[in-house]
């Protein structure tokens, strides 16, 4: 009965000793990448067709940091409202010195058949900006233990 108490009392205070050393793992490794901001600048109708429509959302990552900052990629999930746009995922390596912000234009085709008729209204009608558009997604960096990701989401409207 005693040996019982004894483990349960190690798991008790290791999970939460590991749950903390990962947390510093992580912030150590990633440094001021997870300071990094990540906003969805612009979302417009680039160009119309009889099945589909191509928007470009404009995607800027700044450093609010002192530090410069080294990612090895963003993939940026983009929705209207409720709708699943696409998934774009940037693999180049991008460095910010600080106070610096770089932007990423990405390019979506948007099927009409795949889309409520009321939202390919808004989309011929380039009414972009009376819906909501967010992104979900993550920034990459390589560290000796792998990749390792800092979530995002943004929104605009």
């Amino acid at each position: 009965m005693r040996r019982s108490v004894t483990i349960l009392i190690l798991l008790l205070v290791s999970v939460p000793l590991v749950n903390f050393g990962y947390f510093i793992f992580r912030y150590i490794a990633l440094g001021p990448i997870n300071d990094c901001e990540v906003r969805l600048v612009d979302v417009y109708v680039s160009h119309i067709e009889t099945d589909n429509a191509q928007i470009v959302a404009i995607l800027e990552i700044s450093n609010p940091t002192k530090k410069k900052v080294s990612m090895d990629g963003v993939k940026i999930d983009l929705y209207a409202e409720k709708i699943y746009i696409g998934e774009y995922t940037f693999n180049r390596t991008i460095v910010l010195d600080p106070g610096e912000k770089f932007t990423i234009p990405v390019n979506f085709t948007i099927y009409y058949s795949n889309v409520p008729t009321d939202f390919v209204r808004i989309l011929v009608e380039n009414k972009t900006k009376e819906i909501k558009w967010w992104a979900s997604g993550g920034i990459y960096a390589d560290s000796l233990f792998g990749t390792l990701e800092v979530p995002f989401n943004a929104t605009l409207g």
